[in-house]
């Protein structure tokens, strides 16, 4: 990756209503999403971001945890020869 990407100053455009809520955002020119800091993430960027980038990500982790289950499982049971 250049390093023209690295702190510069390009931004994202968040239009709020009065009340905080997300109405629109537009991402920056270089591609990355700039929101204000917040202690949780918008429902509505969380539901657009998993859409547009892996819409698997939620399922993916829930086969994980399944699979890392099964191999636990496994290796605790006494094998039965």
């Amino acid at each position: 990756m250049s390093s023209k990407y690295f702190f510069n100053d390009s931004y994202s455009i968040v239009l709020n209503d009065n009340q905080g809520n997300l109405l629109s955002a537009k991402i920056a020119k270089d591609g990355q999403w700039r929101f204000p800091e917040s202690d949780s993430v918008n429902p509505k960027f969380n539901t657009c971001i998993l859409a547009f980038e892996d819409e698997y990500f939620i399922s993916i982790l829930a086969l994980i945890q399944f699979l890392f289950g099964e191999l636990l499982n496994k290796i605790i049971k006494p094998v039965k020869w």
